[in-house]
């Protein structure tokens, strides 16, 4: 019992992965058996919708407007491509790609919380209550919700910037900022914990992952002319709105 215990409330634990995955899997389950699968909202529907659109040949920020940054759009559209255009598989697929990227964002609190903390309880509580809020346990069944990315990927640039590995760290950061534009905060946070080992060739290194996702995010808008468009919605509008 003891050893079991010590096992449930180690620093590396998958106690709190695993009853989230429990959590998730009520929440699936419950909508099964309710007759209303698939269920979606006005938002998943959305940006899965222009990730089929991109998959049918429409180009970003051109032929669809929003105001997101264009990494949770091409997230949507490779599910849409994985989907081979098949709505309901695609819907299917971005569930599953949401829980499981919630799955993960339960175990990197935990984990962070505890080595921060230096206190196994509080890393595992910090993951279980995470996933007791019914608007993130019960979102992820409505399809592909970006968020759960936005911080999976900002917890991970700061779990990535303790160990350190500076060039992931600052890909995972490019990609939450390249998600949302509030994440923007990761990367302040990140950076700022590389640049507190004042290792210039940990700084470069990080600017370097970064780097790298911006232009792979930035590529294919680009090649679809549509840089002035993206400029327009994701920067200038909502400062207005």
């Amino acid at each position: 019992m003891k050893r079991l215990a010590k096992a449930a409330f180690s620093q590396n634990s998958l106690t709190a992965p695993i009853v989230s995955t429990f959590v998730y899997l009520i929440s699936v389950v419950r909508v099964v058996l309710n007759g209303n699968w698939p269920v979606t909202s006005s938002d998943t529907a959305m940006f899965q919708h222009i990730g089929w659109m991109v998959f049918s040949g429409k180009r970003y920020y051109i032929d669809a407007w929003d105001p997101k940054p264009p990494l949770t759009l091409e997230l949507a559209t490779i599910i849409a491509y994985i989907s081979n255009g098949d709505p309901h598989l695609q819907h299917t697929l971005s569930v599953v790609s949401t829980i499981v990227a919630g799955i993960l964002l339960t175990y990197l609190i935990s984990h962070i919380t505890s080595e921060i903390t230096g206190n196994q309880f509080a890393g595992l509580l910090s993951g279980i209550v995470f996933i007791t809020f019914p608007v993130i346990h019960y979102s992820a069944v409505f399809g592909y919700e970006p968020k759960y990315f936005v911080f999976l990927f900002g917890l991970g640039s700061i779990y990535l910037s303790r160990n350190p590995k500076p060039i992931l760290s600052g890909a995972a950061a490019a990609a939450s900022a390249g998600m949302w534009q509030f994440a923007i905060i990761f990367p302040i946070i990140s950076f700022g914990i590389i640049s507190r080992r004042k290792s210039k060739d940990l700084i470069l290194k990080y600017v370097f992952g970064a780097t790298i996702i911006a232009f792979i995010s930035l590529l294919p808008i680009y090649l679809q002319g549509g840089l002035v468009a993206m400029t327009v919605e994701v920067i200038i509008a909502p400062l207005y709105a």
